[in-house]
């Protein structure tokens, strides 16, 4: 199926004149991008009309920013080093997370369950190390970016390159939550004192009830689903990017 070339130039440089917000390209290539004046502070309803009509970047947009607190609570102290002073509302946080749901993953690497343990995952500690200096500050660009709509050319890519991390490294976790042995209601109650007193697990081991396992399938399935699904939805605005830009660039040789 063949372009319009002159279409393909007017969606890179529309007309300032355009009294709407939409791309004049056709939908099949539509592209989202900044309107004119856009870029340069005109961000007002047309932006946010935008982002209602992006339904998905408007999915996006709330799944990054609902990371953030989990990533600076959970992962950010279990990679902090030993000398850094953790703010005791914080840590509370923590212990009542895992006085819930025993996690192997947060329990594991932040030492719940012993340093024998806690050594056997280092593997899941460089994973968080990824999400902590990596995602984090990816979740602050892209929800920016997707909310105004700008910097696509370096946005998409980036996302591609978050997507498969994120789900690449939440498989592992997914196996481990499935593996992770099975504790009776009578092992639960000391899970739950070793949560709130971390100092005194060192001979624990995890282990989860079906209730405690099912909610943290549940919980950290979506962070394996949603992020290769960003990252095949990102490869392909990336194809269509290069598609149209090809296509300039013929028009121009022509």
């Amino acid at each position: 199926m063949l372009i319009d070339t002159k279409l393909c130039e007017s969606a890179v440089a529309p007309s300032p004149s355009s009294p709407t917000c939409l791309s004049p390209i056709s939908e099949s290539w539509a592209l989202p991008g900044p309107s004119p004046g856009e870029a340069f502070g005109r961000k007002g309803p047309c932006i946010l009309k935008r982002l209602g009509s992006r339904p998905r970047d408007l999915a996006y947009v709330a799944f990054f920013l609902m990371q953030i607190p989990g990533t600076i609570i959970l992962d950010l102290q279990a990679v902090c080093p030993s000398w850094v002073v953790v703010p005791e509302r914080a840590k509370y946080l923590t212990d009542l997370y895992m006085s819930v749901t025993n996690d192997p993953i947060v329990g594991s690497v932040g030492g719940y369950f012993g340093e024998g343990v806690q050594r056997q995952f280092v593997w899941l500690w460089w994973f968080m190390c990824i999400e902590v200096f990596f995602q984090l500050p990816t979740f602050f660009y892209a929800a920016y970016n997707l909310y105004f709509n700008t910097n696509p050319s370096r946005l998409y890519p980036l996302l591609v390159a978050y997507g498969v991390s994120t789900a690449m490294s939440t498989l592992p976790c997914l196996t481990v939550i499935l593996t992770t042995p099975s504790a009776g209601a009578s092992n639960t109650a000391q899970f739950r004192s070793a949560a709130l007193n971390p100092s005194e697990s060192g001979a624990l081991t995890p282990g989860l009830t079906s209730t405690q396992r099912y909610l943290l399938l549940w919980s950290y399935l979506p962070f394996f689903v949603l992020p290769l699904l960003i990252a095949i939805d990102m490869a392909c605005r990336v194809q269509k990017l290069a598609h149209v830009g090809w296509m300039i660039k013929r028009s121009k040789i022509d």
